[in-house]
């Protein structure tokens, strides 16, 4: 089924993150962890395409694993620097045939093995290129895009992030935000994007932590803000075990609060594991 069908037809419920495995001896892990969350009954599942398509197989792979359980839609990533038009149909009818009709249009990250690389030369510069060109040629998927409720680390300003993401939402069908830590950020965008009037499924990527330190040097990367609360929060944990029951409560807060603001639908960030958000997903689903 199509995502976008999915959104329409039920009342709440929520999707999962997932990335391929790098190596081979994590593969039987992961599968293991996918059946445990079929359980769950997620609305769909997607999975992460590396830095200029570099994951492309792996990807695939995963894709038809996670396919061929016909629990929920899958939704594989694409993301659009270094590809072509060529490259973009051959993987698009490959998902065709598989029966899989969804993709989260991304620009993605340029390939780490090319110096130099000039994303001003490619056929697809940004993600709104990548979402015209599935709309024109394969209108019959159903088309998510990402947002950034603090704004794009790589933008000169929000508001100029905010016009880009404006124009893909006007051509999408959901979009999924990055992860965030305050609420009114989100809050904040969903009241923006509603004065434009822009009638699109705004979703919130939720990541439970289990580690603060690597969250932090993700966050600071992405420009995500840590709330000095959240700081407060974690640095009483005084083991592994604390921090993962810190961020479970933490992340289960975060969406009891996004639900009394009317959000029906979310996204969880699962790096691969299962302990932390299927505890958040069984508080509310």
């Amino acid at each position: 089924m199509r995502i976008k069908e999915r959104y329409k037809s039920e009342r709440t419920g929520f999707s999962l993150e997932f990335f391929p495995p790098k190596e081979r001896d994590q593969e039987e892990k992961f599968k293991e962890t996918i059946k445990k969350y079929i359980e769950l009954n997620p609305l769909y599942v997607s999975i992460t395409y590396g830095a200029g398509g570099t994951t492309q197989d792996k990807t695939f792979e995963i894709v038809k694993f996670v396919n061929s359980f016909k629990a929920f839609a899958v939704m594989p990533h694409l993301t659009c620097i270094g590809a072509t038009k060529d490259s973009v149909n051959f993987l698009i009818k490959k998902y065709d045939d598989l029966g899989v009709c969804n993709i989260l249009a991304l620009r993605g990250d340029p390939p780490k093995n090319v110096e130099n690389f000039d994303i001003s030369k490619g056929e697809f510069k940004h993600a709104i290129d990548l979402v015209k060109y599935v709309r024109e040629y394969f209108n019959h998927f159903s088309i998510g895009v990402a947002f950034y409720p603090e704004g794009h680390a790589q933008a000169s300003s929000f508001e100029e992030d905010f016009e880009h993401c404006i124009e893909k939402m006007r051509l999408a069908d959901f979009a999924i935000s990055q992860m965030f830590f305050e609420n009114s950020y989100f809050l904040r965008y969903r009241d923006l994007v509603a004065k434009r009037g822009v009638d699109i499924t705004l979703v919130p990527g939720i990541i439970p932590i289990g580690n603060f330190e690597k969250i932090k040097e993700f966050s600071k990367f992405c420009k995500v803000e840590i709330p000095k609360k959240l700081e407060d929060i974690m640095s009483k944990a005084s083991s592994q075990l604390d921090m993962k029951k810190a961020g479970i409560d933490y992340a289960t807060q975060q969406c009891a609060e996004l639900i009394k603001e009317g959000v029906k639908f979310f996204h969880f960030y699962t790096l691969n594991q299962f302990d932390l958000c299927s505890k958040v997903i069984e508080n509310f689903w």
